[in-house]
């Protein structure tokens, strides 16, 4: 050991040592700035295809690019004539013949139906009708229930009306309204 060494006088930093870590910190900062912008030319290119692509796409389908966007009353406006539209085409879309031949099906003998209402909105049937008995009444719940093409039976009312005297001979029926769902028709 030497005792003339005075620490005092001069630094002890290791500039060799701190130089280097300054040169790996710089090539890292370096090396991140080519990879961001290689990431930043790839992304204007793909930015640059992507409007070209949206250009030939807008002339395909004849919309000019300084066309003002739908406002809300008439995409709203717009929506309702859809919708207006499709409740048409189900109207005329809708099965009757399917319909009836399955009624058909499931109808007791004593029972009539009178009127037969499809709600499209909500996919059921309202069914009027007359029997002569309660017997005959219940007998069609019960196949109209049993049956595949019909779901959700709901009996809304039913009314004893008495018979016409002005028929002799007649007697009094029972009138119901019936609502169905359709099933598997």
């Amino acid at each position: 050991m030497r005792p003339t060494i005075n620490l005092a006088t001069h630094s002890h930093v290791n500039r060799r040592a701190l130089y280097a870590g300054y040169v790996c910190i710089c090539a890292v900062l370096l090396l991140s700035l080519g990879v961001h912008l290689a990431d930043w030319r790839a992304s204007t290119r793909q930015s640059r295809l992507l409007q070209q692509r949206i250009g030939e796409l807008e002339s395909q389908l004849g919309v000019k690019a300084d066309s003002t966007p739908i406002n809300d009353a008439e995409f709203s406006a717009q929506l309702k004539e859809i919708r207006f539209s499709n409740q048409i085409i189900a109207r005329d879309s809708y099965r009757w013949s399917l319909l009836l031949s399955r009624l058909e099906e499931v109808l007791p003998p004593d029972v009539r139906v009178t009127s037969i209402r499809p709600q499209f909105k909500d996919g059921t049937i309202l069914l009027r009708g007359e029997a002569r008995k309660v017997k005959d009444l219940q007998e069609l719940l019960d196949r109209l229930q049993a049956s595949e093409a019909f779901t959700d039976v709901l009996l809304l009312d039913q009314a004893r009306r008495d018979a016409d005297r002005a028929t002799p001979g007649s007697r009094g029926v029972i009138t119901f309204g019936v609502k169905v769902r359709r099933g598997e028709i």
